[in-house]
């Protein structure tokens, strides 16, 4: 189906056929999943950067190139829905409330209290990859390699903190 490249002066000028081509019919498809046009179009760039970076050209079957473009489109939608997620708990935790409410102010603080004594608590192999990501906001690459360990060893040690998260305020709340 794709076929890997070496000349890079050649790549260029066929990547830029292809991402004239393609772009309007990606960004219609992630639009279609997304119904954001400015959300669509930044996945869009990163589906295009991701075909960029690993110089894969289409076979002459537009078919079949399209539908690898639109499998990177959906692990990009995917791996967005994911950070949006996990940022959502961190996010409520810390964002300042517009109408000023003392019974959610507390509930906020005391709940942020509680979430950051369980994730200290994790052990080591869970608390940094926890502090590191959800925090600290370093990318997959930029906590694994501060970690010293490979991204995939990263991102499973930190959905096992997760889980574990998740089971400590069940258990604390529930």
């Amino acid at each position: 189906m794709k076929t890997k490249v070496e000349n890079n002066t050649a790549y260029l000028k066929q990547f830029e056929e292809i991402y004239r081509k393609y772009y309007p019919q990606v960004l219609s498809f992630i639009y279609s999943k997304v119904r954001n046009v400015y959300l669509a179009e930044d996945l869009t760039q990163e589906t295009f950067l991701r075909v960029f970076e690993y110089k894969y050209l289409p076979d002459e079957e537009k078919g079949k190139f399209f539908n690898f473009l639109c499998t990177i489109a959906r692990s990009r939608i995917y791996s967005h829905r994911k950070k949006i997620k996990e940022k959502q708990i961190f996010e409520w935790v810390d964002k300042p409330d517009e109408s000023f409410n003392i019974e959610q102010a507390i509930i906020k603080r005391e709940f942020k209290e509680v979430l950051y004594k369980i994730i200290l608590s994790l052990p080591e192999m869970f608390k940094y990859p926890c502090l590191l990501f959800s925090i600290m906001g370093y990318s997959y690459k930029e906590a694994s390699e501060e970690c010293g360990i490979t991204v995939g060893c990263f991102k499973s040690r930190l959905l096992r903190a997760r889980y574990e998260i998740r089971k400590r305020l069940n258990n604390f709340y529930g």
